[in-house]
This record gives C-alpha cells, sequence and structure tokens, in this order.
C-alpha cells in the first residue's frame, strides 16, 4: 500500500531559516588573516638575514679566489701584483712575464647590500706582502678569521672588524 504525503508538509515558508549556517564569520576571516600577516613578517625578516649572510659568504668565498691568483701569481714572479687589474702589465722588468690575467680570468665583484663595489687591496712596498679587504653586512663569526686592526705600510686602510664596520681582510697564508 502506498502512502503519499499531504502536499503542504513539503513547502516551506518564505521567512524560515536553514538549520545550518555555511562560510566563516567577519571575525573569523579577520583573524586568520592577522594571523598570515604576522607569519609573512617573521618569515621576511628571517629571510633578509639569511640573504645577507649568503652575500657575505660569496665575499669570503671571493677573497678566496682572489687569494689563490695571487699565491700564484706570487709562485711564479716572487712578488705579488702591483694592482688587481687582470688585463694591467705586472711584469718585473722583463724577468716575469705573465700578468695577474693568466691566474685569474676576472675580479669578482662583491655582491649587492654594502656601498662597496669593489674588493680593497692594499700592497707594502717591496710587493711581498698584502691585504684585501671587503665590507659585511652582517657580524658573521667568519670575521673571527680575518686581520684586525691597521696595517703598517698603510694606516689609513683599516680592518676593523667590529659594528658598524664589519670589515673581513685577509693576508698571505
Amino acid at each position: 500500500m502506498f502512502i503519499s504525503k499531504s502536499p503542504s508538509t513539503n513547502i516551506r515558508h518564505k521567512n524560515a531559516r536553514p538549520s545550518f549556517t555555511t562560510g566563516f564569520t567577519l571575525i573569523e576571516l579577520l583573524v586568520t588573516i592577522a594571523i598570515i600577516g604576522i607569519l609573512t613578517s617573521i618569515v621576511v625578516a628571517n629571510l633578509s638575514i639569511s640573504r645577507a649572510k649568503a652575500r657575505d659568504t660569496k665575499r669570503v668565498s671571493d677573497i678566496v679566489r682572489i687569494q689563490l691568483a695571487l699565491q700564484l701569481y706570487f709562485d711564479r714572479c716572487h712578488e705579488y701584483p702591483s694592482t688587481l687589474n687582470v688585463s694591467a702589465n705586472n711584469s718585473l722588468g722583463g724577468i716575469c712575464v705573465v700578468s695577474f690575467g693568466d691566474f685569474i680570468s676576472q675580479i669578482p665583484v662583491p655582491p649587492s647590500g654594502t656601498s662597496e663595489t669593489a674588493y680593497a687591496y692594499s700592497l707594502n712596498s717591496d710587493k711581498t706582502d698584502y691585504v684585501l679587504r671587503v665590507k659585511f653586512e652582517y657580524g658573521s663569526p667568519a670575521l673571527v678569521d680575518s686581520f684586525n686592526g691597521t696595517i703598517s705600510w698603510d694606516p689609513s686602510f683599516s680592518c676593523n672588524r667590529d659594528a658598524p664596520n664589519y670589515y673581513y681582510c685577509a693576508r698571505p697564508k
């Protein structure tokens, strides 16, 4: 036997509200947006420090590359080149007929982040000692390994590794 419902039970009143709601309230959306904003600012702050440290690491790597080329030049010519110019003729009166460019194709440029656009180089008068310098963006543990202070042949060439300068200086090993 078939029982049918009366048609009046299937009709809803036009002002009746459903018993459940969908979506988010305005307060829930604002709290979620605030949390996302806070997390984003923390990540961006840490990311900028990480980028500065990465650029400082690149600077140390560049200094090591230049030092290797300087040492190769010294082994061949028994003196260091007058400049860090790869195209300059640094020959020793015809005795050493190589250029600095024979040992390094180009001098690396420090990454952006500081005002320095080149690695500083100071050479003593008899060309047997030098100091390479670059400015770090961030106080790094690598600064402990660098030369600190002034050099005897050029007192104006500062190698102060304390804030705010953070100079990383390297000498021959």
